[in-house]
């Protein structure tokens, strides 16, 4: 973006092997995008930055993978998703998808509470995730627990949605409420001006 060949030479240099990444990832997948994008290095350089990161995502990810802890594992995998390159996708789902199951075996067992927002994004990547892997079929009985969880905590959320719209159209301006009866009535006057028109 600036331009300078001394800070992209800097840049090269600080990542070059043996390179060891530091958190978070996320500063990591800019800095890809950046060396993807500079005139100023070379695309072979960018493409060895990219699959050093990218191993080193995958091997973080399969450590939380065989810690059992799903929430770090599929975040990760989504940040391995992002920078794609030869690291194995398939290697990466397979430890993933059990861990999934682990997930769903542990939530379907505890016992529901009130359905909270927040709670929401979890159930609704463990779903997704799992029907996306096909693996849904492997502990029916606790995936539709957990699925029914899920549809309830975001019917909930879509309902306090449409109540908090409804609030600020009718503080925004009253008279902008959906009325049939004033709709159709202008309606059918407008029609009859176009009858007496003709």
């Amino acid at each position: 973006m600036l331009d300078s060949a001394t800070l992209a030479a800097y840049v090269m240099q600080e990542t070059l092997s043996p390179f060891t990444p530091y958190g978070p990832f996320s500063h990591l997948e800019g800095l890809i995008n950046s060396l993807d994008a500079s005139p100023l290095v070379p695309r072979e350089h960018a493409q060895r930055f990219r699959e050093k990161v990218t191993d080193a995502i995958h091997a973080e990810m399969l450590e939380y993978v065989e810690a059992g802890d799903w929430c770090w594992s599929i975040a990760l995998y989504h940040q391995l998703r992002r920078t794609p390159s030869r690291a194995s996708r398939e290697q990466a789902t397979e430890g993933l998808a059990q861990n999934g199951l682990e997930e769903l075996r542990r939530l379907a067992t505890q016992p529901e509470r009130e359905p909270r927002i927040a709670y929401l994004e979890l159930l609704e990547e463990l779903v997704d995730f799992l029907l996306e892997q096909g693996a849904e079929d492997e502990l029916p009985e606790e995936f539709a627990v957990v699925y029914g969880r899920a549809e309830r905590v975001f019917a909930l959320r879509e309902a306090e949605r449409n109540e908090w719209l409804q609030k600020h159209l009718v503080q925004r301006d009253p008279s902008e409420r959906s009325d049939v009866a004033r709709d159709h009535t202008l309606v059918t006057d407008l029609m009859r001006k176009l009858d007496d028109t003709r």
